[in-house]
């Protein structure tokens, strides 16, 4: 499997090439091409390759590099049939121009003959030496596939314009949708070009006869190049927003459509027309995180929060409308960035949602991939305040110290509710507060910090998850108390029998608020192995210690994975 000119590749086809390399598939050789000069440091190509150099087993990596005069003389020895002497003189002519590209010397030797200067006579092809240098000083091989381009007769050079704006490679069905042309009429503009030998046909059939699942493409990236100097930048931004203007209409090219319009969402000047791509592009994103796909995700984010922050602040009317909706838009674009790993770019986002949003209900989930993500960084102190300041928005304010004599008393009671009857406990009501509820998941999150931060607010936390269960019923973000609660009373008293308790609780709790034998989703502990009993505890104080931290660490410290956004 070939998959050429890698450079233009959307993320979507760098993530299947980089399944293809690191999934071995029996009889599969996989090759891929790419143009070194257009691929950046933050190019998605540039990025796999990095990784593979890493790996392991990392692919071979060839440098081609253009031919040397010697071979572009064989090369025009060969293809016009000439005695090498005369082969070494039309190089020495051509080859500074074309640098021993292949593609361009094949290009310009048909541009000579075109245009007369490479003649064949009754003793082979002939040529002044003189003329091919004064012809091939005006142009290069880009300059003249354009003016082949624009030589076609029209509507060929219209339809290719279009073309290029859709891609290298477009499905019949899709052209005819996006250029302001009968189907008809499209399909007769592409014979010229195929003649030509500047598009290519993936069918056997004839582009009149085939139907609109047929793809056509450029027949080299030189000829993508080419069309695309073609038409100018205001040209171009005309195009992207006509065609964009054409599919919205199918809804079945709304995809489509709404790739074109990121392109020129600037241009959008209409106001009925500014909300339509708004719904289109956060459509477009909800399908691609839907999926993972949050490289694509994030950008049609980011345009419609630009779309909308100038219209919000317009009127009053204005901004109470789009209020609720920009704070969506913004919430998921910073889904978005934390899940690809974006953290600055995410702190930037943060830091404009917070204040903007009255309800801190909605604020829970952004606060928890902004506290992951920070926490990701080592950034402990920044994680913890921010946890901090929206528990006081819920309603939930915890002082900054603890006495010991409170410390004493909440942690005679987390041992008391240990050594009672958990399994009645876990069977009542579930905690239904929708804020002390979004209170659990908020410090559920921050337990990472708090144990890299300092062992007191870890401490209160962990006891402070054991009240609200007490007081409020049995929730998913809190059943994790059963192996904190172990960790707890070893760090503080010393005591390792709380471990054994709830290590054996564990494996029979309950679904919080059902019957069920199932444990909770979110509460899943080791149970502790039948040889190490509870005397086995006494003697061997560091096994216990590490079986109780993996266990904690399990429940507790979910670390997240940049590319896996909850749902």
């Amino acid at each position: 499997m070939v998959l050429d000119d890698l450079q233009w590749a959307d993320p979507i086809t760098i993530e299947l090439f980089e399944a293809l390399l690191t999934n071995s598939t029996p009889g599969l050789f996989v090759i891929g091409a790419y143009r070194p000069a257009e691929v950046g440091a933050v190019h998605p190509l540039a990025q796999l390759i990095a990784r593979q150099d890493r790996s392991q087993a990392a692919p071979g990596l060839l440098h081609l590099a253009n031919l040397p005069p010697v071979h572009v003389s064989t090369l025009l020895c060969e293809m016009l049939r000439l005695t090498p002497a005369d082969a070494a003189r039309l190089a020495a002519s051509i080859g500074p121009h074309t640098d021993g590209n292949p593609f361009d010397t094949m290009e310009l030797v048909n541009a000579l003959r075109r245009d007369g200067v490479l003649t064949q006579g009754e003793h082979g092809w002939q040529w002044d030496d003189i003329a091919i240098r004064w012809h091939t000083d005006r142009t290069d091989a880009v300059e003249l596939l354009t003016s082949r381009i624009a030589s076609l007769p029209e509507p060929a050079p219209s339809v290719i314009a279009v073309m290029v704006c859709l891609g290298g490679e477009v499905e019949l069905g899709l052209l005819e949708a996006a250029s302001d042309l009968p189907g008809v009429t499209v399909r007769e503009a592409l014979v010229a070009p195929l003649e030509e030998g500047l598009l290519v046909w993936s069918s056997a059939g004839t582009v009149l006869s085939v139907g609109p699942d047929e793809t056509v493409r450029f027949r080299h990236d030189r000829v993508h190049q080419a069309a695309y100097n073609g038409i100018g930048p205001d040209r171009r931004e005309e195009l992207h927003l006509a065609i964009a203007r054409r599919l919205v209409a199918l809804p079945e090219r709304a995809g489509k459509a709404a790739e074109q319009y990121l392109l020129v969402a600037a241009c959008v000047q209409d106001e009925s027309e500014r909300q339509q791509v708004v719904a289109l592009f956060r459509e477009a994103a909800a399908a691609a995180s839907f999926s993972s796909i949050y490289s694509a995700a994030e950008p049609l984010l980011a345009a419609a929060v630009a779309l909308l922050e100038p219209a919000a602040p317009a009127s009053p009317e204005a901004s109470e409308s789009d209020g609720p909706l920009l704070l969506a838009l913004r919430t998921s674009w910073h889904q978005a960035l934390c899940c690809l790993g974006r953290q600055h770019d995410s702190d930037a986002v943060n830091a404009a949602l917070q204040p903007t949003c009255a309800d801190p209900l909605l604020l829970v989930a952004p606060t928890r991939l902004q506290i992951s993500g920070l926490a990701n960084q080592a950034r402990y102190g920044e994680a913890l305040a921010l946890g901090f300041d929206l528990l006081a928005r819920l309603g939930l304010t915890l002082p900054e110290t603890v006495t010991q004599a409170e410390t004493d008393r909440r942690m005679d009671a987390l041992l008391a509710w240990i050594e009672g009857d958990l399994d009645a406990d876990a069977r009542r009501p579930e905690l239904e507060d929708l804020r002390i509820r979004a209170a659990a998941h908020l410090i559920s999150v921050m337990m990472v910090s708090a144990l890299h931060s300092d062992d007191a607010t870890h401490t209160q936390l962990i006891l402070e998850r054991q009240r609200l269960w007490v007081e409020h019923g049995p929730c998913g973000a809190l059943a994790g108390i059963l192996s904190a609660s172990a960790i707890v009373a070893i760090r503080v008293r010393q005591d390792y029998a709380p471990a054994t308790a709830s290590f054996a609780m564990s494996s029979r709790l309950p679904r919080p608020g059902t019957t069920s034998r199932r444990r909770p989703r979110c509460a899943i502990c080791f149970p502790a192995p039948a040889c190490i009993g509870s005397a086995t505890w006494s003697w061997l104080p560091t096994t216990p210690s590490v079986l109780v931290l993996a266990c904690y660490w399990a429940v507790n410290c979910t670390w997240p994975v940049s590319h896996i956004a909850p749902r």
